[in-house]
């Protein structure tokens, strides 16, 4: 399965292409050159031995700066639960619902928040986690935090950490016996139906939202995807740069004046325009870890679909209940979104007060930075194709 390159990568891969020639300088030239009949002059053949030389330092540098992922201790406790929130203080009463059954199921394990830097919040029970703005504020940035190996090595501690977003239901206490397992990713399978992306033609683990991921496992990938496509890595870090408070508020600031500020904010936007086309960007941090993660990790485990069903539904409720034998999962994903109807006789109503579940705010959020960060998704979105728009050409 083969997919288009992005952003970065893909200029550099578009650009360089080899041809079976017999001579050594023919290795590397541009691919518009081929595609018409012209002669090839000394020029373009430097163009091309540059290009490679760039690609080899640049992949030598990078490798100096991210080493394979090699665990400096081993993990002391099994599975802690991450929970991510918006940059709101306030839940929904599905929020709420969801947490009535994490706690009254999975109250006994670690848990914790994932939250914006700047908004301080309490939840009897967790504990918080706070992480860079800019991963916060659409599905779409909270995915890029999925790609961030900061991220995992903050629960280098446990050996698996179970993502469960506010859209998510657990119905029992499985989360033991699915670490024992010992898969290196699970979630709701994918399934062919109505309301499936056009690429989904058999069923396949699986959607994050509801997700267990081993720490390790995840590290390594992401090491070993840097090191192997060193143009990510910088994607990556540019991305993280041109995001920068100090960066993105350039056009608010007093010195530099006119048109010097004008035009740093100007070249941060074309620069957010071109990397709409990276893989955090363009691509599902799922679709990732399900399709992807085995290019890295060649032993990176994923279960067969009839097991991921056991685990959780996502797509067509009703149809996976039959797939299952009649019988729910450990938990579900995105129940308000899927058939609401087919869930609402297994929601638990009252078990947990209200009262207990509100998100106490001992902090201010930064709700400017937050409506700032919204209005720039939205227009990566109108920059960007669909999550998934690369398995249409598979």
């Amino acid at each position: 399965m083969e997919s288009p390159s992005f952003g970065l990568s893909g200029a550099l891969g578009r650009f360089q292409t080899k041809i079976n020639v017999g001579d050594r300088r023919f290795r590397s030239l541009p691919r518009d050159l081929l595609s018409s009949n012209v002669n090839l002059t000394t020029k373009e053949f430097r163009i091309g031995r540059r290009l490679k030389l760039a690609k080899n330092m640049l992949r030598l540098v990078t490798r100096l700066l991210t080493s394979r992922y090699l665990p400096t201790h081993r993990p002391t406790k099994l599975v802690a639960i991450v929970v991510p929130v918006s940059n709101r203080p306030e839940l929904t009463t599905d929020e709420e619902i969801s947490l009535r059954h994490l706690l009254h199921f999975l109250g006994t394990y670690d848990k914790f928040l994932i939250a914006p830097r700047g908004l301080k919040i309490e939840l009897p029970g967790f504990a918080t986690r706070h992480f860079s703005e800019s991963f916060f504020g659409s599905a779409r940035a909270n995915g890029k935090l999925m790609y961030s190996p900061q991220f995992y090595k903050e629960f280098e501690d446990y050996k698996f950490i179970l993502i469960h977003h506010l859209d998510a239901l657990v119905f029992s206490d499985q989360l033991t016996e699915w670490c024992a397992t010992d898969v290196d990713y699970i979630g709701a399978p994918w399934i062919p139906c109505a309301e499936a992306p056009h690429w989904v033609t058999e069923p396949r683990v699986g959607n994050g939202g509801l997700a267990l991921m081993k720490i390790e496992a995840a590290l390594t990938v992401l090491q070993e995807r840097h090191r192997t496509e060193p143009e990510k890595y910088w994607e990556e870090w540019l991305g993280a740069l041109v995001n920068a408070p100090i960066v993105r508020n350039l056009n608010r600031l007093r010195y530099p004046k006119g048109r010097t500020a004008g035009r740093l904010s100007n070249m941060r936007a074309r620069i957010r325009h071109r990397l709409n086309g990276s893989e955090v960007v363009a691509r599902s941090n799922d679709v990732f870890w399900s399709f992807h993660a085995v290019k890295y990790m060649p032993t990176f485990r994923i279960p067969d679909w009839k097991t991921g069903l056991r685990f959780a539904f996502e797509l067509a409720p009703r149809q996976c209940f039959e797939l299952n034998e009649r019988k729910l999962p450990f938990g579900c994903h995105a129940w308000p979104k899927y058939d609401r109807a087919f869930w609402e006789p297994y929601l638990m109503n009252g078990v947990i007060k209200p009262a207990d579940l509100k998100l106490v705010s001992i902090g201010g959020a930064s709700a400017t930075n937050g409506a700032i960060h919204e209005v720039e998704e939205v227009e990566d979105r109108a920059n960007c194709k669909d999550d998934f728009r690369d398995y249409a050409h598979m």
